[in-house]
């Protein structure tokens, strides 16, 4: 993405702060220009002390591009020496100090301003990113590092801040610094200063050039910042297997690696930040010194183009003021290359298609399951991919039945649940609620009508009545306290420390395995869905703990309509009907016994567990 592109897009993240962003220029100019008028007179001021300059008072010059210097010159000798009483040292001084307090306190002004300004454009900028993150689809995530979206959270959106923060600003205030530098240069002696215009384009030429090295320097280098973290986020989310299989020194030797990779990309990028300042500095020296040495001869020659010793040390004194801009400059193209850098890496995501969200125009009605759930021929393979997982699916699911789905692994069982909420959407076919296509209509319609429980349930850092109910806009304790009772979780949420406000740590980890699912079904329970999944709910437990949630999930399966995905098929014996599916593909359709009795692929994986 070019440059400018990615300005303009960075510069829509300021519309809401516009106005305080638009008052600071002129503030900008106000204070250049008190600081100038500072300098000026601070410049002046030994040639009225020392008599070098005492012009005819009777006759004052015309302003013209030709007399500009003598004109500034008399306004100022007579701004000096105007009040009686006091001297041109004390009115000087007393210039100087008003100046310069009035240049400090616009500068107050402005950095007030600027704060409001960058503050909220950064507050803008991680708010859109993280709603952005939220809506994307599942997909996203199965080939993104959790580490990697860290990183762009934190280090991307910070480089951008120390871009724009230190940097936008500078771009209005130090341009219209030189501009008025230059301008008094041309002012004192107009031929010297076209000697300023060999070095300046010089200068600029060298920035540029430096710039776009940081910028490559530091794309490389976010790109290694991002896997470092990813990796460091993926080593601590599994400490526990770390630790079991002994391989501590292997992810401290991994991670050293991208560390050092990290640190030989940041230090190149670094280099590349240091060379400015110095660089500029020497060119600039350069010059400095050819234009004292012609300078000084013009002063001292005496006549040439009237250029006198106090027009000398003025010129001097403002030359020095242009540079600092100059300099500023340098560092800030050095700062707004990298936030370019992360701009360019966060751009990219956020270009990133979201889930549709919204209800579709061509919305026929919301789905309501009162019939039945239909899969009509449906074939799907994962993005990138050019396997189909499912080939070609038919079946229904009517209402109040309980359906089962088994097979082997890899068969595409839990791609089907997958499917009914839209984390993915199919090549060919339809699924239908009550005969409308889900393709149709918004997702959140679509996620109303279910309540899944999985094999591995996320649960959240709150407390009971928090987890389970989530995504609710009111807590209803008498339905927690129902959905909880009903999942048999009741009895181990009230003999927790306090009750139902008890803390139960990241992800429930205070929790055993069978009291995490029985918590993700009231969860699922208290929303009241019309579709309950379980999702190999009970594979991953120890017996007891099977027992208990199973016994929750004969509880709750009574006069609702259910699909289970099963690996243990003692769970499923009672199911309506059960469904064989292997290699994408329906092998047998029908209940326990009927599935026993033809002696087919079911049957044999009963075999198989029983041995």
């Amino acid at each position: 993405m070019k440059s400018w592109v990615l300005y303009r897009r960075m510069f829509t993240f300021l519309l809401p702060y516009l106005p305080y962003f638009l008052t600071t220029i002129p503030l900008s100019a106000l204070i250049a220009s008190t600081e100038s008028a500072g300098i000026w007179f601070a410049a002046t001021l030994p040639g009225v002390l020392f008599g070098n300059y005492s012009p005819d008072l009777t006759q004052i010059p015309t302003l013209s591009i030709a007399t500009i210097n003598d004109y500034l010159k008399y306004q100022t000798y007579t701004l000096l020496t105007a009040a009686d009483g006091i001297s041109p040292l004390m009115m000087g001084c007393l210039l100087m100090v008003l100046f310069y307090t009035l240049k400090n306190v616009l500068t107050y002004i402005n950095n007030l301003l600027s704060i409001q300004v960058f503050t909220g454009f950064i507050m803008t900028i991680r708010e859109r990113m993280f709603a952005h993150l939220c809506k994307l689809p599942v997909s996203f995530y199965d080939k993104s590092e959790s580490g990697a979206i860290m990183a762009l959270m934190l280090n991307e959106v910070e480089k951008i801040k120390v871009a724009a923060t230190g940097s936008i600003q500078s771009l209005f205030t130090e341009p219209i610094r030189i501009i008025i530098s230059i301008t008094l240069l041309l002012s004192i002696n107009w031929k010297l200063t076209l000697l300023v215009f060999i070095i300046y384009p010089i200068l600029g030429f060298m920035i540029v050039k430096i710039g776009q090295s940081i910028k490559r320097r530091s794309t490389r280098e976010l790109q290694s910042f991002s896997d470092m973290l990813a990796s460091m986020g993926e080593i601590i989310s599994g400490i526990r297997i770390v630790k079991m299989f002994n391989a501590i020194t292997l992810e401290i030797n991994q991670f050293d690696r991208k560390n050092s990779h990290y640190t030989k990309c940041a230090r190149k990028s670094e280099r590349m930040r240091m060379l400015t300042t110095p660089l500029t500095e020497t060119l600039f020296m350069y010059a400095a010194a050819g234009l004292l040495f012609v300078g000084g001869y013009m002063a001292v020659s005496q006549g040439v183009d009237n250029f006198s010793p106090d027009d000398f040390i003025k010129f001097l004194v403002i030359l020095s003021l242009s540079y600092q801009p100059f300099k500023k400059l340098a560092g800030v193209n050095s700062s707004i290359q990298t936030g370019i850098a992360a701009a360019a890496r966060f751009f990219k995501v956020l270009d990133e298609e979201e889930e549709p969200h919204e209800e579709n125009s061509s919305s026929i009605k919301k789905p309501t399951l009162n019939s039945e759930i239909r899969f009509d021929d449906v074939w799907f393979r994962y993005p990138g991919t050019e396997r189909f997982v499912l080939k070609g699916i038919s079946f229904t699911i009517k209402k109040g039945e309980m359906v089962a789905i088994v097979g082997s692994s890899g068969a595409g069982k839990s791609t089907i649940l997958d499917l009914i909420p839209r984390f993915y959407d199919i090549e060919k076919g339809t699924i239908t609620i009550d005969g409308v296509d889900i393709k149709t209509v918004g997702l959140r319609a679509i996620r109303e009508q279910l309540g899944i429980v999985a094999q591995e349930n996320f649960l959240f850092n709150g407390t009971f009545n928090e987890n389970i109910a989530y995504g609710a806009s009111t807590q209803d304790q008498e339905r927690i306290e129902a959905a909880a009772k009903a999942a048999n979780a009741l009895k181990f949420i009230q003999e927790s420390p306090d009750g139902f406000n008890t803390q139960i740590g990241e992800r429930g980890v205070a929790l055993s395995g069978g009291q995490r699912q029985r918590l993700a079904i009231a969860r699922a329970l208290y929303h009241n869905a019309p579709l309950l999944i379980f999702d190999e709910a009970t594979s991953s437990l120890d017996t007891e703990s099977e027992r208990l949630v199973q016994k929750a999930i004969d509880n709750v399966v009574l006069d609702r309509t259910v699909l289970v995905v099963a690996h243990r098929l003692s769970t499923v014996k009672h199911a309506d009907r059960i469904i064989v599916l292997e290699d994408g593909n329906i092998v047998e359709t029908g209940t326990h016994d009927e599935l026993i009795s033809k002696g087919g692929r079911y049957k044999k994986l009963c075999d198989m567990q029983l041995v």
